[in-house]
């Protein structure tokens, strides 16, 4: 196995551990971020089995994968998102991008490569994430940006889908042009996965801390 592998698995154990460790005092709003932990966990032991049992061709699970990490982080930010743009106009992206993830592997790619919805979500994902920035900069209601568990969760996602655009736009082309190239993005891509996961997990343990609680002026309910 990889040893990007290990560290992917071991960053996703920790988010997971400290989702679950606060998790009677994270707010509701964070539960979906909690979610998306237990979906990419869960996938990376799925990817894991497969792999040590010999099949070649995983890329079925991405047609399953991209579209629920999507939804759960789009309603996170649906909760947090409150001034900056009408809340049915990302209900119609959320939508409409969440009908392309069934429609894809029907009509448009076969589930033996790689989906291209992560493509299009990652591009919607960084606009709520900047849309995000703008609410910080525009409103006076976090006292402290450092204390605000969802400015890391917003740092992690948009160095994530911004820089790892790239990556999932050319994934396919990648793989028919260089073999060496493409280990050597993949590993790339790995160490954004572990940096996202260890952020997501500091963002649970500020949330949970006691201390900070009574400090935190996040309108997320």
């Amino acid at each position: 196995m990889p040893i990007q592998a290990y560290f992917n698995v071991a960053a996703e154990l920790i988010a997971l551990i400290s989702g679950t460790y606060f998790f009677r005092q994270i707010r509701s709003g964070y539960l979906y971020l909690y979610v998306f932990v237990i979906i990419g966990f869960t996938t990376e032991i799925i990817l894991l089995f497969l792999g040590l049992s010999g099949l070649k061709n995983t890329q079925w699970l991405s047609h399953i994968y991209f579209p629920l990490e999507f939804l759960v982080l789009s309603l996170l930010y649906l909760k947090n998102i409150k001034n900056i743009i009408a809340k049915k106009w990302m209900k119609v992206v959320i939508a409409g991008l969440m009908l392309f993830s069934v429609i894809n592997p029907i009509f448009l790619q076969k589930l033996t490569f790689y989906s291209q919805v992560r493509s299009f979500s990652s591009i919607v994902l960084v606009v709520f994430s900047l849309l995000y920035f703008y609410q910080v900069i525009s409103d006076t209601e976090i006292s402290k940006l450092s204390r605000e568990p969802m400015i890391w969760v917003n740092i992690a996602v948009l160095m994530y889908y911004s820089t790892g655009l790239f990556y999932n736009v050319l994934f396919t082309h990648i793989l028919e042009y260089s073999r060496e190239f493409l280990k050597f993005t993949i590993v790339y891509f790995a160490a954004l996965n572990t940096l996202l996961y260890l952020l997501i997990a500091l963002a649970f343990v500020i949330e949970g801390w006691p201390k900070n609680r009574k400090k935190v002026q996040s309108g997320l309910k």
